[in-house]
């Protein structure tokens, strides 16, 4: 079970920094060839690597959300599990 947890805790940990590093380099990439972008950025004050950022923190953001509603719906899962026995 320990090996489980751990090889979960290892995917999380080197998917999250991956994933947000993907996103802002798309974003970067994007920033020069969309002026919806340039638009953003120049009205929130940000450059390229800014928005870039920003944007890789914002999709990482997502896994704290995703556990949010991961215990959630384990936690109904369990309640209608109890209520049954």
């Amino acid at each position: 079970m320990f090996a489980l947890l751990a090889l979960g805790g290892d995917i999380g940990c080197s998917f999250g920094p991956w994933l947000t590093g993907t996103v802002s380099d798309a974003v970067m990439n994007m920033y020069f060839k969309t002026p919806y972008l340039q638009g953003i950025a120049t009205g929130a004050g940000l450059d390229a690597e800014q928005l870039g950022l920003r944007c890789g923190f914002l999709a990482a953001s997502a896994f704290p959300l995703l556990m949010i509603l991961g215990v959630v719906v384990l936690s109904k899962a369990g309640k209608r599990i109890n209520e049954k026995i």
